[in-house]
């Protein structure tokens, strides 16, 4: 009983780890590979005490033993190679890993805070500083690949630093979670918004729109009548404040195109490209940790294994045929085991974001995917109630 107490300790405690370097990024960005040692601890761990995850997932094993030697084929380098093997059988693994509710204060603790730091940041520079006087601070952000704060007008700073994949989908959890009192989940949740909407990304806000919208129009038992009504009221805001979305769409594109989604735009051609050397790279990818030897207008991808369209080097890693199967796993995975709609329709709102952002397929993915099994599994065995989208 001691034992398993004390396994039961470290897991919560190596998780908090995880959490609080993905979310601490500045300035412990340089020992990020602690977090990836307590993931790989905290997964040995759980396997340690369930052994039968690893005998039902042998397969996984055995897919990533064949990925791996194509990759060394390839003569991709062994320290990249090793890294995306890890992301990728964690990623699997994740959805066998229910940790005990205690590690939602630990999630939420780390996550509030760096709101706190967003929101702080966002009244200090409207306070103290104008759109003439903030330079240094976003030079000093940008020298250290922290990553970026800017403004358009000098009304509003978009606080784009490093530690903020989580915020959207933190806020969108306290949707089905319950508290303790009414007070403390608005608390939460306003304190929540405002980091993301100081954060400024816009796929942050196509998801929490994306989001709203379904929970609003969907509450399971509401009558066809009530949701009828909900559906037409929604159409009718939509038709009146279409020339405010198609504006505020129109001038954030067209602030992305040179930059942001140029650079996007550049790295799918580029990695595109690569994928489509030949048909077997078509079918089975580059190898795992792939690097190129690409010089654009837009950025220099020697040896880059970072790219903010992280799926698609994904792709260009293990082909179109292995990421067939690895989306259809994970989907069945999420289906069979997540099951719950609510829970299940959260994890579509975080990959909404995460996608078109370097947020999906790593560390992140993995807390997400661990945060939404462990309270299925804790309600499912408590039989509460989860709040329905």
């Amino acid at each position: 009983m001691k034992m398993q107490l004390s396994i039961k300790q470290i897991s919560i405690f190596l998780f908090g780890i995880v959490v609080f370097f993905l979310t601490r990024q500045i300035p412990f960005g340089s020992l990020s590979s602690v977090s990836n040692v307590a993931l790989i601890g905290l997964f040995t761990l759980v396997i340690y005490k369930k052994p039968e995850i690893l005998k039902n997932n042998i397969w996984v094993f055995i897919w990533l033993g064949i990925l791996i030697g194509y990759s060394l084929i390839c003569q991709n380098e062994v320290k990249y190679i090793i890294r995306f093997s890890i992301i990728f059988v964690l990623i699997i693994l994740a959805y066998n890993i229910a940790m005990p509710i205690q590690i939602l204060k630990i999630f939420y603790f780390f996550v509030i805070f760096q709101a706190i730091i967003v929101i702080v940041f966002e009244i200090i520079l409207l306070l103290f500083f104008s759109q003439d006087t903030y330079m240094p601070i976003r030079f000093f952000f940008l020298e250290r690949q922290w990553g970026d704060i800017y403004t358009y007008s000098g009304m509003y700073y978009l606080i784009q630093m490093k530690g903020n994949a989580l915020l959207p989908f933190a806020y969108m959890f306290t949707f089905v979670l319950k508290f303790s009192s009414l007070k403390k989940k608005w608390l939460l949740r306003i304190t929540l918004f405002l980091g993301v909407i100081f954060v400024g990304n816009f796929a942050f806000f196509i998801s929490l729109f994306v989001f709203h919208l379904f929970r609003y129009i969907y509450i399971q038992g509401l009558s066809y009548n009530i949701a009828f009504k909900r559906i037409l009221l929604i159409m009718i805001i939509g038709i009146i404040t279409i020339p405010i979305i198609y504006t505020y769409t129109q001038e954030t594109l067209k602030r992305k195109s040179d930059v942001s989604l140029g650079t996007r735009s550049d790295q799918f051609n580029v990695l595109v490209t690569d994928l489509c050397e030949n048909l077997v790279t078509l079918s089975f990818g580059q190898g795992l940790g792939n690097t190129l030897s690409v010089i654009t207008s837009f950025r220099d991808y020697t040896d880059n294994v970072y790219f903010e369209l992280q799926a698609v080097y994904f792709i260009n890693q293990i082909g179109i045929v292995n990421f067939l199967i690895f989306l259809i796993v994970n989907v069945y995975l999420a289906v069979t085991i997540i099951k719950n709609k609510s829970l299940l329709w959260l994890y579509c709102c975080y990959i909404i974001y995460a996608i078109t952002n370097p947020y999906i397929l790593d560390t992140s993915h993995v807390v997400v995917i661990i945060m939404l099994v462990s309270i299925n599994k804790y309600y499912n065995e408590n039989r509460l109630h989860i709040s329905h989208i």
